[in-house]
């Protein structure tokens, strides 16, 4: 059921960012962002992979799509007929689009802050998948981002790369740059297994409960299944697999966080019977 927001402001931004490549940023970003606009958010998925994550998990016409580097390509002009609009009006995805090395340079932080300027009225959420790292696109979307949301791969060695995410954060504040680390989420968990308990309980300790999801995303095979179908899990069938219902969870928990000014009881009560 679609909710209306309570005011006209500009979109909030978010980067799904990570130093380390193989977290699930994609699965992350393109489910989470499809949860988001199920609950009637207008939601923009923007995809900074130069390899085109977004538009592979999604399907090949999608990849194709000029998206942000055939807009920069273009001029920099209007960005509405760069999008891919999705059969959920409340969706749009922004591909990072076909293009040879020297045109995806071009794709700057400048071209993020110009998508920032020219959408931020039209949707209520811009949501950018980035690369592993934190140079080129990755720098982009942190620099003209206010929230970061930062997966965290329930795997040995995956906490060791936090304090490099956390002193850039740091710098890119001290630079002028508003981002904050607003959301950090356990990814690829399996619980019975000691190293990722052992990952969860690091994250645990290392972060405030407040930025830690109390959501985590599990490893399952159905996420390998959903992107050889090209679809967010919750589209896989009549009757998705139990994994989807943790972006709803996510995508509830972050309403909060994102500050996206729903209404506090978020629209009038459904009776069940009349």
């Amino acid at each position: 059921m679609s909710q209306e927001r309570t005011s006209s402001r500009a979109a909030t931004t978010v980067a799904v960012a990570s130093t380390k490549g193989g977290v699930g940023k994609t699965t992350i970003s393109l489910n989470l962002a499809y949860a988001l606009a199920k609950r009637g958010y207008r939601i923009l998925l923007g995809d900074l992979d130069p390899q085109g994550a977004v538009g592979l998990s999604v399907g090949q016409s999608v990849s194709e799509a000029p998206g942000i580097c055939g807009w920069v390509r273009e001029g920099r002009g209007p960005v509405d007929g760069f999008l891919v609009h999705t059969r959920l009006p409340e969706l749009s995805i922004l591909p990072f689009g076909p293009c040879s090395w020297n045109e995806a340079q071009q794709v700057d932080h400048l071209a993020v802050h110009g998508v920032h300027r020219r959408l931020g009225q039209s949707f209520d959420v811009i949501l950018w998948d980035t690369p592993a790292g934190l140079g080129g696109f990755t720098e982009s979307a942190l620099r003209h981002c206010e929230h970061v949301l930062l997966p965290v791969q329930a795997a040995p060695l995956a906490a060791r790369a936090l304090p490099q995410m956390m002193t850039y954060l740091g710098d890119l504040r001290r630079m002028g740059a508003s981002v904050e680390l607003t959301a950090v989420v356990l990814s690829m968990v399996n619980l019975r297994e000691k190293a990722s308990l052992a990952v969860a309980q690091e994250v645990w300790d290392l972060f405030p409960p407040s930025l830690v999801l109390d959501t985590m995303i599990p490893e399952d095979p159905a996420f390998r299944q959903a992107s050889a179908d090209a679809v967010p899990v919750s589209l896989m069938g009549r009757r998705p697999p139990a994994v989807a219902a943790s972006f709803e969870r996510m995508a509830a928990e972050l309403e909060k966080k994102l500050h996206l000014g729903l209404d506090e009881h978020h629209g009038t009560p459904l009776r069940l019977v009349d």
